[in-house]
């Protein structure tokens, strides 16, 4: 029985240890940086003002996380792990947006070019 309570509490510790030393996801937040200026230097600003403003916020509520998470001894970075990688995907599907708005622009130019000229 005594045996089982040291293996039961030896675990115990390791697992306390194993948590309370977690990582916070810096290379997630330097990439979903990096995309978020992308998508605003592809023009987001332009074509998705709205969503690019939502990125920035999500981008923003996942570093409040780190730094709540970096106050307390059990961190768990799970939450701003998850904000971090949605916001990633939506820099993905936004890019892709804009370029496909960027196309009908460009392909709407030469017809309103034709109806001035006429």
């Amino acid at each position: 029985m005594k045996k089982l309570i040291k293996m039961l509490l030896v675990s115990l510790a390791a697992t306390t240890l194993l948590t309370a030393c977690a990582n916070p996801p810096t290379a997630q937040v330097s990439e979903a940086r990096q995309l978020i200026d992308a998508v605003i230097a592809d023009g987001g600003q332009e074509f998705a003002p709205e969503k690019v403003a939502s990125l920035n916020q999500r981008y923003e509520a996942a570093l409040a996380e780190i730094k709540t998470q970096d106050a307390i001894l059990f961190k768990n970075y799970s939450l701003a792990e998850f904000t971090l990688n949605q916001v990633m995907d939506e820099c993905d599907d936004l890019k892709a947006s804009i370029a496909a708005s960027k196309g009908q622009v460009i392909a709407a130019v030469p017809k309103r070019i034709k109806n001035v000229a006429e």
